[in-house]
């Protein structure tokens, strides 16, 4: 990939659902479809365009993944954890998963924007024997650390949002396997527990990236609130 975009990037960033439009604005050296990739899935949920945008700025440059694919889609856990791969094989400086989330938190309205620090797994999702890559210790494992998200890299993308004037707020993501909304019971549970938002998204790159020792932040857009999915 670095040979397809002609340079190493700095940061590998990962768009779900509302971001990919974020990449539309840059300077796009090159576009490659997810299709033109090995090991790729082609995304089959609305909102997920499925190209890799090569970017370059003046503070280096990027690969934006325009779209992911999701357990709920039948997608093998490992083909999911791309971006994490990506991001160990190039030597990235961190790796950003941006998603689609709803609001749970009592300051989480339509069109925030929240830059988590920590996660809740809701309910934790299993490695199947043929999901889990092949281990040599137990270490490898138990890849989850305490701190799965990267305060340091977690406090260059609040100073890049500070920059360029967008308001991030903060908070816990609870991650869940989808494809449903919450129950009302589960919702009540998930503000309990001091969650802000919740996601159908993200959780076996972070898994990944956890055991490849990849920094990796991550920022929501609040796209409905939790047990409203009709507003937006």
């Amino acid at each position: 990939m670095i040979q397809e975009a002609g340079f190493r990037p700095r940061w590998i960033i990962e768009l779900g659902s509302g971001f990919d439009t974020a990449a539309q604005s840059l300077s796009v050296s090159r576009s490659v479809p997810y299709s033109e990739l090995a090991g790729f899935m082609i995304p089959t949920t609305p909102g997920h365009s499925g190209v890799v945008r090569f970017c370059i700025g003046s503070r280096g440059g990027a690969f934006f993944l325009c779209g992911r694919s999701h357990l709920y889609e039948g997608t093998p856990f490992f083909n999911i954890a791309n971006a994490a791969r990506i991001a160990s094989i190039t030597d990235a400086e961190g790796l950003l998963l941006c998603s689609a989330c709803g609001g749970v938190g009592p300051y989480a309205g339509i069109g925030d924007i929240h830059l988590f620090n920590d996660v809740i797994r809701f309910p934790p999702h299993r490695w199947s024997h043929s999901e889990r890559p092949a281990a040599e210790t137990f270490h490898d494992r138990m890849p989850s650390p305490r701190k799965p998200l990267n305060p340091h890299f977690s406090n260059a993308v609040t100073d890049a949002a500070r920059r360029a004037e967008v308001a991030l707020n903060n908070g816990v993501i609870a991650l869940v396997t989808g494809p449903c909304y919450e129950t009302a019971a589960e919702i009540e549970a998930l503000r309990r527990l001091d969650v802000s938002a919740v996601s159908m998204s993200c959780d076996p790159v972070l898994k990944q990236a956890a055991r490849l020792g990849v920094a990796t932040a991550m920022l929501g857009g609040i796209a409905n609130i939790a047990g409203q999915p009709g507003k937006r």
